[in-house]
Parts: C-alpha cells; sequence; structure tokens
C-alpha cells in the first residue's frame, strides 16, 4: 500500500509479507567409527571392538523430515522530496523470528549399531523478533541520482543458542552508498554495504551454543543492468 500527500512531496508505504512454513524432507545418513581393541573384543566377544565402520547409507538411511517456520515481515516506509534535487527516507521494520524456536527433526530409521529406532531430534533455537530502521538520502547531481544510508538491524539470536554456522554475529550497523547512469538502451546501477558488527562475547550457558568471541565486518559491491527493448 502506497500513499502520496502534499503536492506528491510526501510518500508513505507499508507492507506486509506472510510467509508459510517450509516442509522439509531428505535422508539422514549415519556412520560410526568402531573402535579397534583385541583387549576388550576377547573380554565382552562384541564385533564392535574389531574396528571399521559401522554405517546406514543408501535405501538404510533414515527419512527425516521437519517444518521450518519462516517469519512474518512487516515494513514501514516514508519519503519527503525536500527539493527537486533532494529526497530524504526513513523506514522502520519488523521480523517475527519468535517462530524459529524449537525445530523437531523426525526420524524413521535404524541406529547403525544397535539396530534400535532412531529417535528424534530436537534443535533448540529459541530466536526473537528483530527491529530494523534506516535513513537515506536521494541527492541529483547532474542528472546522477546518487544515494546514502545508514540501517540499524537488530540479531534474531540470542546468546544460549548462537553458534558460526550462521554468518549474523550480533546486531548490525550498515552504510548503504549507490548512484545509477542511464543510457540509451541501458540502465545500470551501483551500489555498496559496509557492515559493521561489534565484538560479540559469547558465553557457555547451554548445551546449545558455542562461546567465544566473535567479530567480522563486510564490504560488498553489486552491480545491476537494465535493458530496454
Amino acid at each position: 500500500m502506497k500513499l502520496k500527500a502534499l503536492e506528491n512531496k510526501l510518500s508513505a508505504g507499508f507492507a506486509v509479507r506472510y510467509n508459510s512454513a517450509a516442509n522439509l524432507k531428505g535422508k539422514m545418513e549415519l556412520a560410526v567409527y568402531k573402535p579397534y581393541s583385541p583387549f576388550y573384543y576377547n573380554v565382552t566377544g562384541n564385533d564392535f571392538f574389531l574396528g571399521g565402520i559401522a554405517a546406514s547409507v543408501g535405501d538404510s538411511a533414515a527419512d527425516a523430515q521437519a517444518t521450518l517456520p519462516l517469519p512474518l515481515i512487516a515494513d514501514f516506509g516514508i519519503s519527503y522530496k525536500v527539493s527537486p534535487t533532494l529526497t530524504i527516507s526513513a523506514k522502520f521494520g519488523y521480523q517475527g523470528w519468535d517462530v524459529f524456536d524449537t525445530i523437531e527433526v523426525k526420524l524413521n530409521g535404524n541406529n547403525p549399531v544397535t539396530g534400535e529406532p532412531l529417535e528424534d531430534i530436537y534443535l533448540i533455537e529459541d530466536w526473537k523478533s528483530t527491529y530494523n530502521a534506516g535513513i537515506g538520502i536521494e541527492y541529483l547531481y547532474k542528472g546522477i541520482p546518487l544515494r546514502f544510508g545508514f540501517v540499524y538491524d537488530q540479531s534474531p539470536v540470542p546468546d544460549e543458542t548462537f553458534n558460526p554456522l550462521l554468518p549474523d554475529p550480533g546486531d548490525k550497523y550498515i552504510l548503504t552508498a549507490g548512484f545509477d547512469l542511464n543510457t540509451h538502451k541501458i540502465d545500470y546501477g551501483f551500489h555498496f554495504e559496509y557492515f559493521i558488527m561489534p565484538e560479540r562475547n559469547v558465553e557457555q550457558a547451554t548445551g546449545h551454543n558455542m562461546p567465544g568471541t566473535y567479530s567480522f565486518d563486510i564490504l560488498s559491491f553489486g552491480v545491476t543492468a537494465n535493458y530496454k527493448f
């Protein structure tokens, strides 16, 4: 939804996106490296101590399925045309990541060592809902739109379930810049993003996280081209 007012100088828009849950299905292959110990084999007579690998692969792999909930996303934006060459804009967004809490992975198969049915796995995530906000300006210089912006984006991952598998070490401060070049047939777009993420210290709070000190920044650059037929 988009509205305009004040002789089209002021524009505002609101968007909501509902994401249905994703149903995942697949195979889970298991492999266990068995110890080689003649002593324990002589004592127990159990082939487990003769070494080698016990595995369930191919047709013997376990069937796995899970439902992955995805967040409700809502964005509100506003812009004001200060002059023919200058426009100021702002945005506010919400992401309902609190739905990403406990993910149940249902298994149908047997343990390759014991032969007993596998138990379902529960992935504890306990993510939280987040907010983001940003401001930006566009300045028209000799017909070329120059854009600059700043965004603050919260991290949904709490310390209790943090791990480095997802590149989200904490709240992010994002600097953006870009400009467009237009020709008779092709419109080019150039944009830059610099992600600043302060150092995050994660302590051992539960058995679901990986403690440590995490910090990194990202500098990205992109180019687009639109051809007009």
